[in-house]
């Protein structure tokens, strides 16, 4: 399979194809994404047309992986055309969140990043191995820099 190549003509259709097509807010099924691209369709697949299991293992990884790469860059293509955000809808495809939603989704993403980065940062810290009394007066200084930019971000 030949992949698209990056602001070739193919992309340029398929963006304008979408926008025409799919409205914020209206479901791109997975199928229709998939034969877009060219990528092949293995429900029907057969282990002896790939002459094991391990064989077509690897080449359903390899499409999923061409899939999800094809995705990102149509992602960044809409959304640089101001023609929205790309977001999954699980199982089924993807759609261009609504124009009024996509600051909001935006910012929630962010938050939703910055609460992970906190927890896992609170994890880290707390287990930290005995260290010299030098290191742990930085560590302490350290500690009290994160503790203030943590009680900003709480107040948001």
């Amino acid at each position: 399979m030949r992949l698209f190549e990056i602001n070739s003509n193919n992309w340029d259709s398929l963006v304008v194809e979408i926008a025409r097509e799919y409205a914020p807010g209206y479901l791109i099924p997975h199928e229709w994404l998939h034969r877009k691209f060219g990528i092949e369709d293995f429900k029907d697949a057969k282990i002896e047309d790939y002459g094991s299991v391990k064989a077509l293992i690897e080449v359903v990884k390899q499409a999923e992986f061409d899939y999800m790469s094809l995705i990102e860059t149509l992602r960044r293509l809409l959304l640089e055309r101001r023609y929205g955000y790309l977001v999954s809808i699980r199982g089924e495809g993807y759609m261009i969140l609504p124009y009024d939603e996509q600051v909001t989704y935006a910012f929630r993403k962010f938050m939703e990043t910055l609460e992970k980065s906190i927890k896992k940062t609170d994890l880290i810290m707390k287990y930290t191995p005995p260290v010299s009394a030098d290191q742990q007066k930085q560590d302490n200084d350290t500690k009290a820099r994160y503790s203030w930019f943590k009680q900003a971000v709480e107040k948001i």
